[in-house]
């Protein structure tokens, strides 16, 4: 009785680690990988990936989203694995416990080459120059003027209109941003995915299947990913890989 307790509070955390066994309340059964947790461990330590614990996450009781990632910095890191992309990856034809492997050595590549770092550092270049500009306005009285408005005598109501003009003019640059922000995002899933393949993973099948699974537009107009997507196509994924692997993937 105590044991089944412990089960209970374990499962009500929401994370477990992957070598449990039996059933979810929430989002049908669990998928048992033989060897899977045992096999993550051998990837930390071909890598050297400073990473504490392996966990897998009951992300079908929210979402049929399947994900992994490397959390947490320096010291603190920790491997995440939703039920989810072990299940999509395992029903899949084809496609076995491999290709989790391939996924995770995807994301061990985005610790390992210092993405996260890498990211934050753009991200506080957007944030720099969005309060610079912002205090460089707070002394621009113009800016109200120039958008047809009389500047009010009452400090709040001027304060207000200024932030409002500033926020209309700064939503036509972030666009611009945003577009290089995509690129930046995309170029480092690349790379990840070629250090998944160094490893001798082909990431290839795993990617469809998650694609599949997920409804993902495999292929849509490069101007709208150019805008809005933050990772690659898949079907761009697919043909980095291939010239990876000296041939074409149709």
């Amino acid at each position: 009785a105590a044991d089944d307790k412990e089960d209970e509070g374990e499962d009500k955390e929401g994370e477990k680690d992957e070598g449990a066994e039996g059933e979810k309340k929430d989002g049908g059964p669990r998928v048992t990988v033989p060897g899977l947790k045992q096999g993550i461990q051998d990837l930390i330590a071909q890598t050297g990936l400073a990473c504490k614990a392996v966990f897998e996450v009951d992300g079908s009781r929210q979402s049929s989203h399947s994900n992994a990632y490397v959390a947490g910095m320096c010291g603190s890191k920790r491997i995440v694995v939703y039920d989810t992309l072990i299940r999509d990856i395992m029903d899949s034809p084809g496609v076995d416990k491999q290709g989790i492997f391939a996924v995770i050595g995807h994301e061990i590549g985005h610790s390992i080459m210092h993405h996260t770092w890498a990211l934050l550092a753009v991200t506080q270049v957007n944030f720099l120059s969005m309060f610079g500009t912002f205090g460089f306005v707070q002394n621009a009285p113009g800016l109200v003027t120039d958008f047809g408005f009389a500047l009010p005598a009452n400090p709040t109501a001027a304060a207000f209109l200024l932030i409002q003009c500033y926020l209309t003019v700064y939503g036509l640059v972030m666009p611009i941003f945003s577009i290089f922000m995509n690129a930046f995002t995309r170029r480092l899933e690349f790379s990840a995915d070629a250090y998944s393949a160094r490893l001798g993973f082909d990431l290839g099948p795993p990617l469809i299947a998650i694609s599949k699974k997920n409804l993902s537009d495999c292929n849509p107009d490069w101007l709208v990913s150019m805008c809005h997507d933050n990772h690659p196509t898949l079907i761009e994924r697919l043909r980095a890989l291939g010239r990876l692997q000296g041939g074409k993937r149709d």
